[in-house]
């Protein structure tokens, strides 16, 4: 058994964040087959909102990943995976994910 213990997932404080349509990472890894054909906003490209941003991008989902760095993926790049990074920027590309740096969400 492996057992992977990431970081910890940040809630923001954001007007409209408590809506119906705001969800969490881990329930999008639970029941990916709710959200298909939607518009999807992922906020933060570290590992875990590029792999969601993969995988709601494969249900057929139009994804835009909002970044606070000045480049996606940039904290995860620097940490020896550097070749898993770019392998998921280049499949979020062929999904035709939008990939925004440099943006203040609040």
């Amino acid at each position: 058994m492996i057992i992977a213990t990431g970081g910890s997932q940040i809630s923001l404080k954001l007007p409209g964040i408590d809506k119906a349509h705001v969800v969490l990472a881990s329930e999008v890894y639970l029941n990916p087959e709710k959200y298909t054909g939607r518009n999807a906003v992922v906020i933060g490209s570290g590992f875990t909102g590029l792999e969601v941003a993969e995988l709601l991008a494969h249900k057929g989902n139009h994804v835009r990943i909002f970044e606070l760095d000045d480049e996606i993926g940039k904290r995860i790049a620097g940490d020896g995976s550097i070749k898993n990074n770019a392998a998921l920027l280049i499949r979020l590309e062929e999904l035709h994910a939008e990939m925004h740096p440099s943006m203040n969400t609040t």
